[in-house]
């Protein structure tokens, strides 16, 4: 007879399973906990060999662009992950290099703009590089020393450029944008507007041949260079033509105030 039957007392199913329950439970308690996995940003870094006819298409969702240009002969692309929750699956990296163009992407699947999934891009490229199309739904835009062809739209965010010539297309929908030091050369064009921001034009040098038109429908219009002004309620214009009229110089905004600063001399 056992010492449990002498006492009395017969152990029970009950009984067992929870000493079962509690021997399972130190061990989980001793055993090693397995290896967290971040998920840590990732990158994409390419260099690509460029032509002076080969357009550029550069686009992301969420994050930060910046391209600057020199007297390199080939375009130096890296983009980036940001954010924790910035994986492969929410925010592909494309590079891609055909005979007819190179096409830069971060774009969220299925049309999420997900302020928590971010790219970081950085292009260096020849400074007469052609960027066909640069679109940023949100975040910020930064362009400099390019004499090609540049046509940009950020539709949340600011725009900050130096050192533009060539044909300079820029666009924000909620935003500023901000271009110094700009340059007007022949067959040039420089077109900057914004929906809800301000537009700040400062000249390298004093335009001596130019067609300078801006327009504000609810805001100021600011020049250094004297401009003939159509100011009524609600719409304000300004225009002014220098020596031969040409290049086009065209500044819009809805909401917000146009400065237009050069050299006296």
């Amino acid at each position: 007879m056992s010492a449990a039957t002498r006492h009395g007392r017969i152990p029970t199913r009950s009984a067992s399973v929870g000493f079962a329950a509690v021997a399972a439970l130190v061990t989980l308690a001793a055993a090693p906990s397995p290896p967290q996995t971040a998920i840590l940003p990732s990158r994409v870094a390419r260099t690509v060999p460029w032509r002076p006819d080969l357009p550029i298409f550069v686009e992301a969702t969420v994050g930060e662009i910046s391209i600057s240009g020199s007297d390199r002969p080939d375009l130096d692309i890296e983009v980036r992950r940001a954010g924790r929750n910035a994986t492969d699956a929410t925010l592909p990296l494309v590079v891609d290099e055909s005979p007819d163009a190179v096409r830069v992407s971060a774009v969220q699947p299925d049309e999420a703009t997900d302020p928590a999934i971010r790219s970081v891009m950085t292009i260096l490229a020849p400074a007469k590089a052609r960027f066909e199309s640069v679109d940023l739904v949100e975040g910020r835009l930064s362009l400099s020393n390019l004499s090609g062809a540049v046509s940009a739209r950020v539709s949340r965010g600011d725009v900050t450029a130096s050192r533009l010539s060539g044909r300079v297309r820029i666009e924000t929908g909620i935003g500023d944008i901000e271009l110094d030091r700009a340059d007007l050369v022949p067959g040039g064009l420089i077109r900057l507007r914004a929906f809800n921001g301000h537009v700040t034009l400062r000249f390298a040098r004093r335009p001596a041949d130019a067609r300078i038109l801006a327009l504000v429908l609810n805001g100021d219009i600011r020049s250094d260079i004297p401009l003939q002004r159509t100011d009524r309620f609600g719409p304000r214009f300004a225009e002014t033509t220098l020596g031969r009229g040409a290049p086009v110089v065209s500044l819009d905004v809805v909401t917000g105030t146009i400065t237009i600063t050069a050299p006296k001399s």
